[in-house]
């Protein structure tokens, strides 16, 4: 196992640095205080990206995201993995940041990306690293070489590097935790995601842990495999947090295809021109939504503005993928579905019960106005 490289100092204010998870025995539990014996938060996979806050005399590291706890440093490292799906892996990635950070050799506008650590890419390491004051090795053994450039203030506005970097999978808040904890656990999770959280009484707000799942699972009829979270604060200030089982991906029984088993209405947009319509999936974020009714499926939540991060699945095989393209949408519900099939062409379902469970409680003290909605990555293919 390896030790975690410090950047800067433990006092109070110091910066922040990265660590990537790499425990022998997957996933690492990352506790509520400095100690084994302390309550599990929630785990985190090998090769998630960390932010920690300080590194502790007694060999534990506060972290603040993807969500805040404690890990001990023996179970993460400062090397960077592979990054998902991602086949050349972490040259790329570094490569992607100094484009994004400014940094590219004489008289080309970009750095190529070869994946490679070639003349041109050690040549522009190293002058990253001398105007940022470090040590010009031309190679990314340092971590403080990386810290320096997500810490960037070019790369705050450059969107290319956010995809391959952040991404991570976050569990749901344990079972033994009370409604309390849950509630300061999403809570913490959907702040972290770039989430606007309502805290003001009786305002609604929705996390999704989704677990990656094809559109042909269940043949062709979808699972209600994810779980979504409201959490308020009652009149009495008592925070609420409840759980529903549910699915947050489209089905395949709406595919444009000549299988027999898409028997329902096609759906979706046609996104690269095809001739064929693509299924859309709301790509992990934040949205905000609005109570209405609906004669097809009566109490729906309809998106107060139009979703623009539709990933569409233009290869038909049931997988939403990085590199496939984003054609929006205005139709992505919450609505009840079936207890046979998720009922789902991309909107938010839960089967008739749990749905009608849901509304209740959603509604119990009148109309919440506008609810925050945030979907996270719980589980990948």
């Amino acid at each position: 196992m390896s030790r975690v490289h410090i950047i800067g100092n433990n006092r109070e204010g110091c910066m922040s640095f990265l660590l990537y998870i790499q425990d022998s025995e997957p996933p690492t539990n990352v506790r509520s205080a400095p100690s084994a014996n302390s309550q599990i938060l929630g785990r985190l996979d090998n090769k998630t990206l960390v932010t920690a806050k300080q590194a502790l005399n007694n060999g534990w590291v506060e972290i603040e995201k993807p969500i805040w706890g404690y890990i001990h440093s023996r179970l993460a490292q400062p090397k960077p993995p592979k990054i998902y799906r991602d086949t050349i892996g972490s040259i790329a990635v570094w490569q992607h940041l100094l484009n994004g950070c400014g940094y590219h050799p004489n008289n080309h506008p970009k750095l190529m990306i070869t994946g490679k650590f070639d003349e041109e890419t050690t040549a522009v390491t190293k002058k990253f690293q001398r105007d940022m004051g470090l040590q010009e090795t031309g190679n990314l053994s340092d971590l403080r070489t990386w810290q320096k450039a997500f810490e960037h203030t070019k790369l705050r506005s450059w969107l290319p590097v956010e995809p391959p970097c952040i991404r991570a999978n976050v569990e749901p808040p344990a079972n033994h935790l009370t409604q309390a904890e849950k509630y300061d656990y999403c809570r913490q999770v959907i702040l972290s995601h770039g989430g606007i959280f309502r805290d003001g009484v009786n305002k609604r707000n929705l996390l999704s842990f989704r677990k990656e799942t094809s559109t042909k699972a269940n043949d062709w009829k979808g699972l209600y495999d994810d779980l979504t979270f409201m959490l308020w604060k009652d009149g009495n200030g008592n925070k609420r947090c409840l759980q529903y089982s549910s699915n947050t991906e489209p089905s395949s029984w709406y595919e444009h295809s000549n299988d027999p088993r898409a028997q329902g209405s096609i759906f979706g947009r046609d996104a690269n021109g095809d001739g064929r319509k693509d299924l859309g999936c709301l790509k992990e974020g934040y949205y905000e939504y609005k109570t209405s009714f609906s004669q097809n499926f009566g109490n729906i939540l309809v998106p107060t503005a139009y979703a623009t991060t539709v990933i569409r699945d233009i290869d038909h095989d049931g997988v939403f993928e990085a590199h496939e393209p984003m054609l929006g949408a205005s139709d992505m519900l919450f609505h009840a579905g079936l207890n046979w099939r998720t009922g789902s062409a991309g909107c938010q379902t839960m089967k008739p019960d749990e749905y009608a469970r849901f509304w209740n409680e959603l509604t119990s003290n009148g109309d919440p106005g506008t609810i925050g909605y945030t979907i996270v990555r719980w589980r990948s293919l």
